[in-house]
């Protein structure tokens, strides 16, 4: 069960014992535990870097947190990094950022004493991240530029969708398209398999232009069975250097006879606030060609309604992070209430990435988001697995029993 190996790092000798404890009796097969950051990297080299989750707390001698995150990262470390703090909630939540800014994922921030829900809310977030992109079986393995190059050349590359909902009625929006590849024995590959791959070889534009395709393929089918639904695309700000893309765009929807305004095309916050003059000009084109633009994963940059402004986007997509830990985490629900204070102020609707239950959709739709996507109304799906989850509910999600004003 994942996670299979766990570093527990803590100058309290009590903090590692109870959380390994715990860990060891909740399905983790190994945990080690190291009394300060020196002796935590002697135990991840000793490892051959194999643990899954490190839990640690950022006020130690010798090596502080955060020299040690800084340390794993320079040691390759990518793994599910959770936070141990007695020190102002603050102090927890930037060394947890700083750690993801490293590449770590994220598993939270815990508060001394340690309790048992802290080590099952770390345990529960890696594993539900976890379980999010690994195939089945846990274990991928990067295809190859060849392998990559001859998948674009077959067409091989198929949106999955996960919907996305208003939250006020209940209509289905639209959905995101996630790139997938269908291997030659049928198998689904995880983009973990082949982003990264397509990233270092120069393969990122046919890839994107490959999914852009088959989104406007299914969009033509799509509109004969459920017309004007808006398909979302996560497009790399490295491909709007060109500036004859939204003609390019244009005329690639014209020739499916789609219209632009089907399409939303979804640019990070943490680099379209970086975007040159010239990137800027091309979101401008776009949105004048009919498309829509949104800043995706809003939240995890520093953003304000200044900089926002100034920027062509007609959606803004909140960050999964802010909204998972809403209901416990007065940080993330001030985060969370922030962004729809800015869109509105802006005229924009906004998206709740990571609904995945009912009380964060009452929780959203209270706050005044504009529609939510999460597990809650469905994992991504194939185009006719979509089809067939639309038509069994008449494009029209039944809405969760709305909570009083006190429960929520």
């Amino acid at each position: 069960m994942f996670p299979e190996r766990v570093l527990v790092v803590d100058d309290d000798p009590l903090v590692p014992s109870i959380a390994r404890a715990h860990f060891l009796t909740n399905g983790v097969s190994v945990c080690d535990m190291a009394s300060n950051g020196r002796q935590a990297l002697e135990l991840f080299a000793a490892s051959q870097h194999a643990y899954d989750l490190i839990v640690c707390d950022i006020s130690m001698p010798e090596v502080d947190g955060i020299e040690l995150i800084a340390a794993l990262h320079g040691e390759g470390f990518a793994g599910w990094f959770g936070v141990i703090t007695s020190q102002h909630p603050t102090l927890g939540r930037t060394a947890l950022n700083i750690a993801q800014s490293y590449g770590m994922r994220p598993a939270g921030v815990g508060r001394k004493p340690l309790d048992r829900q802290t080590l099952d809310r770390f345990l529960k977030t890696a594993r539900d991240g976890h379980a999010r992109v690994r195939p089945a079986g846990g274990v991928f393995n990067q295809l190859t530029v060849d392998e990559l190059r001859k998948a674009l050349n077959e067409d091989r590359v198929i949106p999955f969708y996960q919907p996305i909902v208003e939250l006020h009625s209940g209509t289905i929006a639209g959905a995101e398209a996630l790139a997938r590849i269908k291997g030659e024995d049928g198998s689904i590959i995880s983009p973990f398999a082949f982003i990264e791959v397509a990233e270092q070889n120069g393969l990122l534009e046919p890839l994107t232009r490959n999914l852009f395709q088959a989104i406007l393929r299914d969009i033509q089918r799509l509109n004969t069975i459920q017309p004007n639904l808006n398909m979302a695309i996560n497009w790399d700000p490295k491909l709007l250097e060109r500036t004859s893309l939204p003609d390019e765009l244009k005329d690639i929807c014209d020739t499916w006879g789609i219209s632009p305004s089907q399409i939303t095309l979804e640019i990070t916050e943490t680099t379209a606030f970086d975007a040159s003059r010239q990137i800027l000009e091309v979101l401008v084109r776009l949105r004048l060609k009919g498309f829509a633009v949104a800043v995706d994963d809003y939240g995890t940059g520093y953003s304000n309604l200044d900089r926002l402004a100034r920027m062509p986007f007609s959606k803004l997509k909140i960050d999964q992070s802010f909204v998972r830990k809403a209901l416990e985490d007065s940080f993330s629900m001030a985060g969370v209430e922030t962004a729809i204070r800015l869109a509105r102020e802006l005229s924009m609707p906004t998206v709740a990435e990571g609904v995945e239950d009912e009380k964060l959709w009452n929780l959203m739709r209270a706050c005044g988001a504009s529609l939510a996507q999460g597990y809650l109304m469905s994992r991504p799906l194939p185009i006719d697995q979509f089809i067939e989850w639309g038509n069994a509910i008449q494009w029209q999600y039944e809405l969760p029993c709305v909570q009083t004003a006190g429960a929520a």
